[in-house]
């Protein structure tokens, strides 16, 4: 009867050990970014773009290499442009643009599919003490108020 106390203690412990333990975890660190490899979705929310005028997602972080927009939801008979800024996080309003600006131009009768636009590199916005470029995209509608997904990748 000992010997199966034993076996059945050491078993429960060996379990124990191999769980992942959070009680240690160090919650004072930022989480890692993204790695290398696949897309990572760093952004991924419905915006209202007024007609003729102006949304802005809020800032996201990149750790470098390639960004890309992927959009949803235009609607029909409307033309929606994007553009993705880096933000040089000085407190000011000089930032800087990524060339170049993405439209999608809906001439169906109904909301866009999902569409993603070629990949733009990030690295030359990586900058300041953090290590990460800060982007955010500002859109604009030529037609009419829009709904629109944004997904932004790293």
């Amino acid at each position: 009867m000992k010997q199966f106390k034993m076996k059945t203690i050491m078993a429960l412990l060996s379990v124990l050990l191999l769980l992942p333990s959070v009680a240690f975890a160090d919650s004072s660190q930022p989480a890692p970014l993204p790695g290398a490899g696949d897309w990572d979705t760093i952004l991924d929310s419905w915006y209202t773009v007024p007609a003729y005028g102006e949304e802005r997602t809020p800032i996201v972080y990149s750790g470098g290499g390639d960004i890309r927009i992927c959009v949803q939801g235009i609607n029909g008979n409307n033309s929606v442009r994007f553009e993705i800024w880096s933000d040089d996080g000085a407190g000011d309003s000089v930032d800087d643009f990524l060339l170049p600006p993405a439209t999608v131009n809906n001439n169906q009768d109904y909301a866009s599919d999902l569409f993603c636009f070629p990949k733009q590199d990030a690295r030359p916005h990586v900058d300041g003490s953090n290590g990460v470029a800060e982007f955010y995209v500002k859109m604009t509608s030529d037609v009419e108020n829009d709904s629109v997904r944004v997904i932004l990748q790293d």
